[in-house]
């Protein structure tokens, strides 16, 4: 178990647009920011950006 719990946060200067554009972005796969702790697979044929997408989120802590 870890010993120490931190917290990161961010403010970010852009409109909620922007935000959640690059989140859907990451999700999709057409951007890698925070490989390799997190990765996102999209599961089935509706577009990440259309109602009722679903994917999977995969946690890998241990990367060394």
């Amino acid at each position: 178990m870890r010993k120490i719990d931190i917290i990161d946060e961010a403010i970010i200067a852009s409109s909620p647009m922007v935000v959640f554009k690059a989140f859907l972005n990451e999700i999709s796969g057409v951007t890698h920011w925070w490989m390799p702790y997190l990765g996102f697979k999209l599961k089935g044929d509706i577009p990440i950006d259309r109602g009722g997408a679903v994917f999977d989120l995969t946690f890998n802590l241990k990367t060394q």
